[in-house]
């Protein structure tokens, strides 16, 4: 099997979907919609746009120049706008921890597919471990990162790992490095997951 480490995965339309192979026509790609997309809720829009703003808010009070170039910017500047956004976000601290996030998912992916993880994670490596040990879980490498379909609603996404217990069921795992505030969305995005039809093979043209 190719080392899934090594792969970028299948082309994204212009809305970040998935482009696959047709499950009656190979030689042809269509577009699936992500399945973070379907379990998203407004709820978690809501919360996400008032973090955000607030991130803002916080950032324009640390940058006084960022104050000054929204004064004199034109109001109708929207890709000056966008930047003084940024910027603020970063200065805020928006950033902050959704590095810190990626990085310890990243640290615990390269555990799931049996390398070591940069000491730097050891402590959140080990506790993921023991969450797993203490549910009775290990990790299938062949199984991380990898992409599955539900061709009936043209969904598809990729959940973080396979799991198994002692008596060899598979289950499929997410992590989440921040807090929990909409436990539905994570529900719904596990089951589109746990009833794909099929996962997509290694060289994107076809599916196992």
């Amino acid at each position: 099997m190719t080392d899934l480490a090594e792969l970028t995965g299948p082309p994204v339309d212009r809305y970040n979907r998935y482009k696959l192979p047709k499950r009656d026509d190979l030689t042809k790609r269509v577009s699936y919609t992500r399945a973070t997309t379907v379990a998203a809720s407004p709820n978690d829009m809501h919360g996400l746009m008032e973090w955000s703003k607030k991130q803002v808010a916080i950032g324009m009070g640390r940058r006084p120049d960022l104050v000054q170039l929204a004064a004199s910017a034109n109001p109708d500047d929207k890709n000056k706008f966008r930047q003084i956004v940024e910027e603020a976000e970063e200065a805020g601290g928006a950033t902050t921890k959704r590095n810190t996030g990626t990085a310890v998912h990243a640290a615990i992916e390269e555990h799931n597919r049996g390398n070591t993880p940069p000491l730097l994670f050891s402590s959140e490596v080990e506790q993921y471990c023991a969450a797993l040990a203490e549910a009775g879980l290990t990790p299938v490498p062949e199984l991380v990162e990898r992409i599955v379909v539900n061709h009936e609603h043209m969904i598809a996404g990729t959940p973080d790992i396979g799991l198994k217990d002692v008596d060899g069921n598979l289950y499929v795992g997410d992590l989440k490095t921040g807090s929990v505030e909409y436990p539905a969305a994570m529900a719904i995005q596990l089951a589109i997951y746990a009833t794909a039809h099929n996962l997509v093979s290694t060289n994107f043209a076809e599916y196992e």
